[in-house]
């Protein structure tokens, strides 16, 4: 009988596709997933971006040891990387291995026995090699990743990621195109092209390339999906990617955009290499050319320093421009980075606050972005029905809309089909299949 295992992930999408990774090499080594069945090894894949998500992966963790206490279990990921004794002394734990060893764990996990926790952690900014697998990596999504870039170098002054992941590396750009046309012989007609420093992809490998240029190669293959950029940083972006969006092939026309905040100081405290006003005049490119397309920004609120004058600056930008959502934080301040030591923290309340009206902006924005999809023709990737047995499905658009409607003929979860929309009512976007 084959031994089962399970997967947890916390974080990011570059993690929920090491996991993907983690898995399949496991299969090819005899092991099976565990389903409903008991496990004999459990891997939380934890994350360390912030306080909370470093909380919850030590509690998937205990959790995992209490509900399976026959079972093998093993921590990897940045939080693994950062705070590897932290993990090794909860009990249960038999394995932690840092971000370096992913590309060898499932052989480490197939060799690991129960006793004293083995640590393996090596420095990730020694790491130099992108590690690309040598075989497809589709998950259970049905709009699955595909990591291209790894690493960062921009040393954010809040952020622990360079120290967790190391440099920024870059799958070799054959390998990554024969990647997408796999996905796309396996049915699949969206891809989401994601990174830890995306839009850095190819630093590593030459001046000749770069996303853009991968981009476009991508875009020009007739058996390869629809991309969809994960996030891109504001002084990154490129105008060839406008040029590249199409409505049922090339470039998704949906940009993610982490600005963090509207104030020049507080943008210079935390290292970020633009301004406020290079943020909106992109925005603003991508809107005049693609008056369809979804721009979503993060907002970090509550950094060390950020004054109530900063933080209404960030709103008062945010109001201006034709986004369609934010995803906001709070500042959480990370070991061994420099802004944990910065002082003049703005108190909870004011930050539980802040965080609350940039919310609140967020649902005012995505509520009017979707009733402007009203009575359009939009391509959507069909994910699957909306509960078990139920005949409505739902699907993601071209430019970002979860949308939901009733096939017209079989379809498979991946598929691309057109449809108009009837309907918006709130966040509920009902189309009719075309």
């Amino acid at each position: 009988m084959a031994k089962r295992f399970s997967i947890t992930t916390l974080g990011c999408k570059v993690n929920q596709y090491d996991s993907w990774r983690l898995a399949g090499e496991l299969v090819r080594l005899g092991w099976e997933q565990a389903g409903e069945g008991e496990p004999d090894l459990v891997v939380v894949n934890t994350c360390a971006v912030t306080a909370a998500a470093a909380r919850q992966s030590r509690q998937a963790l205990r959790r995992a040891g209490r509900e399976h206490p026959d079972a093998l279990l093993a921590a990897t990921g940045c939080q693994a990387q950062a705070a590897a004794g932290e993990l090794a002394a909860i009990p249960g734990v038999a394995l932690v291995a840092g971000n370096p060893q992913k590309p060898v764990l499932a052989r480490m996990l197939d060799q690991a026995s129960p006793g004293p926790c083995r640590v393996e952690v090596s420095d990730a900014r020694a790491c130099r090699e992108f590690g690309a697998p040598d075989r497809l990596v589709a998950g259970d999504r049905a709009r699955p990743f595909l990591k291209v870039q790894d690493g960062c170098d921009a040393f954010c002054t809040y952020c622990v990621v360079p120290a967790t992941r190391g440099p920024c590396r870059s799958m070799d750009p054959e390998a990554a195109l024969a990647h997408l046309c796999g996905l796309a012989g396996m049915g699949y007609g969206e891809a989401v092209l994601t990174g830890i420093h995306l839009g850095r992809y190819g630093v590593d490998l030459g001046p000749e390339h770069t996303l853009e240029s991968l981009v476009r190669r991508a875009v020009a293959l007739l058996d390869a999906p629809r991309l969809r950029l994960s996030s891109l940083e504001p002084d990154e972006f490129v105008p060839g990617f406008l040029s590249l969006a199409g409505k049922d092939k090339g470039v998704c026309p949906h940009f993610h955009l982490p600005l963090q905040s509207g104030s020049r100081a507080v943008l210079s405290r935390m290292n970020r290499p633009y301004t406020p006003e290079l943020f909106a005049s992109v925005v603003r490119e991508i809107a005049a050319a693609l008056p369809h397309a979804a721009v979503g920004a993060d907002v970090l609120a509550g950094f060390p320093g950020e004054t109530e004058t900063d933080f209404a600056e960030t709103l008062a930008l945010l109001e201006s421009l034709p986004l369609a959502y934010l995803h906001v934080f709070p500042f959480s301040p990370r070991p061994q980075t420099p802004a944990a030591t910065f002082s003049g923290r703005p108190d909870a309340a004011a930050v539980r606050a802040r965080c609350a009206a940039a919310r609140k902006l967020s649902d005012r924005k995505r509520g009017a972005f979707y009733r402007r999809m009203e009575g359009r023709m939009l391509f959507v990737s069909a994910q699957g029905p909306v509960a078990p047995g139920s005949g409505e499905w739902t699907g993601v658009s071209e430019n970002y809309v979860p949308v939901r409607f009733v096939p017209n003929k079989s379809v498979a979860p991946g598929t691309l089909l057109p449809v108009r929309v009837e309907s918006v009512r709130g966040e509920k976007v009902v189309a009719k299949p075309l």
